[in-house]
């Protein structure tokens, strides 16, 4: 087995930010503001409520070709102090943007609800340095698909009150570098194998 990272690079990298006076429809919303280069997640309430969802997208085509993935993590850097009233937890889960390279209001409802991954308490996330969520076997095989596909990995990473369509009382907020942060970008660690190719042979008698 092998492991290669990729950053972003020239691809997604945003948060999506709504808010409301009415829960649902910030939750729900066909559209919001969008900040590339971004990677905060806040949900809460703060006069109106108020939601951050964070998108990522890797360029993984340079896995060898006929590659198997078995193991995918997301690592981000913590750079600030958290905010956590509700005791929440964050979770990757599906995300299909319009353009994996370009920051577009309109893919804030595009982030779903399937878990890619366990749910991470922000409370034992420490601050000043690098963590990981790992995929779960839904979140490896959508990279694999992927990757036998356009070759750019596509996730994004909601709290649970967000993803459970809970309704907050309090303010949550959990803080991580960027791209633009150089050496605490965002970044994908992929484990994987080499897949095998079948030769035919022709036997002469």
């Amino acid at each position: 087995m092998a492991t290669q990272n990729f950053t972003a690079g020239s691809h997604l990298n945003c948060t999506h930010v709504n808010s409301d006076a009415v829960w649902l429809t910030a939750r729900n919303a066909a559209s919001s503001s969008v900040n590339d280069d971004n990677q905060n997640l806040f949900v809460g309430l703060s006069g109106n409520y108020f939601i951050g969802r964070t998108g990522n997208c890797f360029d993984i085509s340079a896995l060898p070709g006929g590659s198997i993935i078995s193991g995918v993590k997301l690592f981000r850097y913590r750079n600030a102090p958290i905010t956590n009233d509700d005791s929440v937890s964050v979770a990757i889960v599906d995300f299909a943007p319009a353009n994996p390279a370009v920051a577009n209001v309109a893919d804030y409802n595009q982030y779903g609800s399937a878990r890619w991954s366990s749910d991470i308490a922000i409370s034992g996330i420490g601050t000043g340095a690098f963590h990981f969520i790992s995929l779960n076997a839904t979140g490896i095989a959508a990279c694999q698909a992927d990757f036998e596909g356009d070759g750019i990995f596509k996730c994004g990473t909601r709290m649970d009150i967000d993803i459970d369509n809970s309704i907050p009382s309090g303010s949550n907020f959990y803080y991580n570098s960027d791209a633009l942060d150089a050496g605490q970008e965002p970044y994908l660690e992929i484990t994987y194998g080499e897949g095998t190719t079948f030769t035919p042979k022709i036997m002469l008698y």
